[in-house]
């Protein structure tokens, strides 16, 4: 593969989400965002920097802030949601790719495999991250999808394809990625939810 995808962490024995493993899979989703295209070198600068400023704090103390939701209980006891805030917005976009992936496997398994992205684009944005926009993000978003590859364009920039076991074993590795980002998601969601806190 062009683009490695890298397991997900797997969850501490009390459901918390290893921080070290987690910002290294995000680092595998800004590359996964650039083989987009530059029109979406703004989405990738802003994954980046909340990706940053996550790493920012886990380095301050990597043991005290071995898993994320120790970073958030630390910025809630202090007042101080830097962190938390880059976190937020972090799971939001991760949540949108997440949903992104698994519409084009779910595509490829009922092969019905049309040849724009658009319709998965917008549908995964509609579902997860539109609603936190404001009118003008909502309209640069529409405008990145005019930009956006073509399927057989974006699964040549993160692929070597060349019959259809390379693409189903492709197909297989997106799936176990996607699974393993939506298993950390949804520890982050309840974690969240469980603190009142802004999804």
């Amino acid at each position: 593969m062009k683009v490695t995808l890298d397991r997900w962490p797997g969850l501490s024995p009390d459901g918390k989400v290893p921080t070290r493993e987690f910002l290294h899979c995000s680092n595998l989703v800004v590359r996964f965002i650039d083989t987009l295209g530059s029109a979406f070198a703004l989405v990738s600068r802003d994954v980046n920097g909340n990706i940053k400023k996550v790493m920012i704090k886990y380095l301050q103390d990597t043991e005290r802030y071995k898993y994320l939701q120790d970073i958030v209980e630390e910025d809630i006891a202090t007042k101080n949601f830097a962190a938390s805030e880059a976190l937020l917005w972090l799971k939001r976009g991760l949540n949108f790719l997440c949903t992104f992936l698994q519409s084009i496997v779910t595509d490829y398994e009922e092969n019905t495999e049309p040849d724009t992205l658009v319709t998965n684009l917008r549908s995964s944005y509609e579902a997860t991250i539109a609603m936190y926009h404001g009118f003008l993000l909502r309209g640069i978003f529409n405008i990145l999808l005019q930009a956006s590859p073509s399927r057989p364009q974006l699964i040549q920039r993160l692929s070597v394809i060349v019959n259809e076991e390379d693409k189903q074993l492709f197909m297989s590795e997106v799936k176990t990625f996607y699974q393993g980002l939506r298993i950390n998601l949804d520890a982050l969601y309840a974690f969240y939810t469980s603190r009142n806190l802004f999804q």
